[in-house]
Order: structure tokens, then C-alpha cells, then sequence
């Protein structure tokens, strides 16, 4: 017995002497002279992907939030499964790189950090500036000793933000940069304009230039309390998107666009259509989705031009006689709750 005692001992030590030494240098350096380059950036080497590709960690992609004195700064590599947090608290740090797919997660164990910074103390909107080297394993088979280490080096660049900013802030921010950017690059050319998601409560007096505009998607904004009655400015605007716009009403400002033709206004909490839009014969599409909508007026028939009607996911029973007048209808969505279907509409369905 004391055989079997000692040979398990022994195998500990053992196990002990291969296990990877860890290096936890949690003291930051600070270096006022730091500064960082376009060329340089967090790059990532020793796991699957950089074999092939390089890799890295974008400052763009990154989130650098302040709460209560810790700097939380949280990023996804490009062309990797892996992302890195480093805490900053004090005069000491943390960080912590994760492996994540479809099918695991998993936390690597930090055997060495170091990171130098630009300065000691930070406030919302400084520009924190940081050298970073890591080195962390992950362990699938303790017995074969199959590792797998991820090195990450480099520096970083980060606008430092408030603990209430987010990814979905900082894409909508993104959004919005980049249509201020297409306003310098003559927006009276363009035909068609994308502000999907920019984070707007009301329009920009920008969107004024692009006075050629014919489709405009202003999608996934909260227009919930805005005028939209600058859009009657834009005479060439035949299509405009307000889907996901966190509308309460019908938006009756775009009713004055002259020559609208096709007007989505999906998933909004939009209850009753007023009468003023039976009047817009110009109306060729008319997307209705998840809207709320119980009941549909007679004066449907007034579209004689509609071609394409979608009220799906509302709960309308009956739908008005008058609709079977709308010749020119070629697709129809037809609402969850209907109790009839008349038989012209059922070969339109799609």
C-alpha cells in the first residue's frame, strides 16, 4: 500500500513540473511617451486561424467603458473565435481571453500579462493608449497534454466611454459617420440612401442634400416623437423604409411626399390607418407587418394603383369588400386572424 502512496506522489510532482508556469504581473507601467501608430495593433497568434490568416483585434471594434474607477475594455478578434476583456482598477489589471462558436465557450488561463499605459488616471472621452503583451492555454486533453496557447501582443487606442454605452451604440455611431461622410462626396448623385440604424430621434438637416434621392431606408431609428415633414423637401422620393422606428401613429408627414410610391412601415405599434392615406394613388407597395392593426377601411379601393399589399401578423377578422376593386394588386399578405379569404386575393398570396 505505501507502494501504490508513494507512486501517486510521485506522479503529482511530476504532473506539477509539466503543468505551464504562470507569470501574473497585475502592476501596470506607465510611459507618458507611449503612443501608437496606424500600423500598430493587438495581433493574435498560436491559435487555429492564425496559422493561416493573420489576426487581430481592431480598435475600432473595441468597447472601453468607466465604472466606478475601472476601465472595462472588451473586444472581438477578426477572422478568430477568441475575444479579450482587460480590467483596469487602481494601479493593477486583468485579462481574460475567451474562445466562443456554435458548439463551446470556454475561458483561457492567463500564464503572463503585462500592459504599459499612456497615464495613471482617466476620465469619459480621454484616449487611453496601451502596450499589451499575454500569453493563455487552454487544455483539451490533460493526459496527452494537448494545449492550445494564444499569444496577444501589441497596442491598443480607445475612446473611453460611460458604463452605459454599448456594441449597439457604437454601430449605430458608425452608421451615422458614415452617412456624414457620404455628404461630402456629391450627395445631390445619389439615388438611393441607406441611414439604416444610425441612432436618430429626429432628421438630419443633411439629408437635405441628397435632393436626387428616390429610395430612402431610414429603418431601425426612433422616430417615435420626430417631424418628419423635411422628407416632402426630397420631390424625386418614390420609396421610403420605416420599419422598426418605434412609431405610436401613422406617420401622416410622409403623405406629402408627391410621387411615393412604396412605403414600409413594418413592426411599429401603428393601430389606425387615417384616411388621408387612401388618398395617396400614387401607391404602388404598402407594407403593413406587425403593425397592431385590427381593421382595415373601405377606402382601400382608393389605391387603384397598389400592386403589393402586406398585412401579416395583424389581427384583422374581416377584410372590407372593396378590396376585391384593387385590379392592379398582384401579391397579398393576408393577416394571422382572418376568418375569410375572398377567392380573388387567394391566388395573390405569397
Amino acid at each position: 500500500m505505501r507502494h501504490f502512496i508513494w507512486i501517486f506522489f510521485f506522479l503529482l510532482i511530476l504532473e506539477s513540473c509539466n503543468a505551464p508556469k504562470t507569470e501574473q504581473e497585475n502592476k501596470i507601467v506607465y510611459n507618458s511617451n507611449l503612443t501608437k501608430s496606424k500600423l500598430d495593433t493587438l495581433s493574435i497568434k498560436g491559435d487555429y486561424y492564425s496559422k493561416r490568416h493573420r489576426t487581430f483585434f481592431y480598435d475600432e471594434e473595441a468597447v472601453c467603458l468607466l465604472a466606478n474607477d475601472t476601465i472595462k475594455i472588451f473586444n472581438h478578434g477578426y477572422m478568430t473565435d477568441k475575444s479579450i476583456s482587460i480590467f483596469i482598477s487602481k494601479d493593477s489589471f486583468q485579462c481574460t481571453v475567451r474562445g466562443n462558436n456554435c458548439t463551446y465557450s470556454r475561458v483561457y488561463k492567463t500564464i503572463l500579462q503585462k500592459i504599459e499605459l499612456n497615464k495613471s488616471n482617466f476620465s469619459i472621452n480621454d484616449t487611453i493608449i496601451g502596450d499589451l503583451f499575454l500569453k493563455a492555454i487552454w487544455v483539451f486533453d490533460s493526459v496527452k497534454k494537448t494545449i492550445d496557447t494564444v499569444t496577444i501582443k501589441g497596442k491598443f487606442k480607445f475612446r473611453i466611454r460611460d458604463s452605459n454605452y454599448s456594441y449597439d451604440v457604437k454601430y449605430q455611431e458608425k452608421n451615422y459617420a458614415r452617412f456624414m461622410e457620404w455628404t461630402k462626396l456629391k450627395p445631390d448623385t445619389f439615388k438611393s440612401l441607406d441611414m439604416w440604424d444610425c441612432g436618430l430621434t429626429s432628421l438630419p438637416k443633411e439629408l437635405l442634400l441628397f435632393e436626387n434621392v428616390e429610395e430612402l431606408d431610414l429603418r431601425v431609428n426612433n422616430f417615435q416623437n420626430a417631424d418628419l415633414s423635411s422628407l416632402c423637401k426630397l420631390k424625386k422620393l418614390k420609396k421610403i423604409v420605416l420599419s422598426f422606428c418605434h412609431l405610436n401613429a401613422f406617420p401622416e408627414d410622409v403623405l406629402c411626399i408627391s410621387n411615393l410610391e412604396d412605403l414600409d412601415i413594418t413592426e411599429n405599434d401603428i393601430r389606425v390607418l387615417p384616411d388621408k392615406l387612401f388618398d395617396k394613388s400614387s401607391l404602388k407597395r404598402l407594407q403593413l407587418e406587425r403593425d397592431g392593426l385590427t381593421t382595415l377601411s373601405e377606402k382601400i379601393s382608393k389605391l387603384r394603383n397598389l400592386e403589393e399589399l402586406c398585412l401579416y401578423n395583424n389581427k384583422i377578422k374581416k377584410l372590407p369588400k372593396s378590396i376585391i376593386l384593387l385590379s392592379k394588386l398582384k401579391s397579398f399578405g393576408e393577416p394571422d386572424s382572418l376568418e375569410y379569404l375572398p377567392k380573388q386575393l387567394k391566388k395573390l398570396l405569397y
